[in-house]
């Protein structure tokens, strides 16, 4: 019996030492684990920093932009502003000096047939009619009804 006992020793011998293996490689696995855990908070604790650093330095950017875009803005509106105070200052010496050419040249002569026409005054449009018209304070009205003429009322149906 005791190549049976020496072969029982051998399997007893090989348990342990696979025991002792699966113990080793439990121990491994647990400090790798651990590793990794660490490694993993401080990936995500890196994370977190960066984008903190981020959101900080994409507010900063974004005021920036909004104060160069008000100044901008307000820059763009000073502009507008001056062309407008130009084009009005050219166009009243425009007119300003059509005015004053105007009263300094003479004016050319006209033909007797237009001539003629522009000394008959034109007719109003209530004489044409046939109404009489009164003139007071600037406004011609009818002589009938003593209201201003143009003004139109709605008609009543009886």
């Amino acid at each position: 019996m005791p190549a049976l006992v020496n072969h029982m020793i051998q399997l007893r011998d090989g348990i342990l030492a696979l025991r002792n293996e699966r113990e080793d490689f439990l121990t491994n696995l647990q400090l790798e684990s651990g590793n990794r855990r660490s490694a993993v908070a401080n990936l995500l604790s890196g994370f977190s920093s960066s984008l903190h650093v981020m959101a900080r330095r994409s507010r900063a950017e974004r005021a920036a932009f909004l104060s160069n875009l008000q100044q901008a803005v307000a820059a763009l509106r000073r502009g507008v502003r001056a062309d407008l105070g130009g084009g009005r200052l050219a166009f009243e010496r425009l007119r300003s000096a059509l005015a004053a050419h105007s009263l300094q040249t003479p004016r050319p002569k006209r033909r007797e047939s237009e001539a003629r026409a522009s000394e008959t005054p034109p007719i109003p449009k209530s004489q044409a009619r046939g109404e009489r018209t009164l003139e007071t304070g600037g406004r011609a009205q009818t002589a009938e009804t003593g209201k201003r003429k143009g003004v139109t009322r709605k008609k009543h149906r009886k």
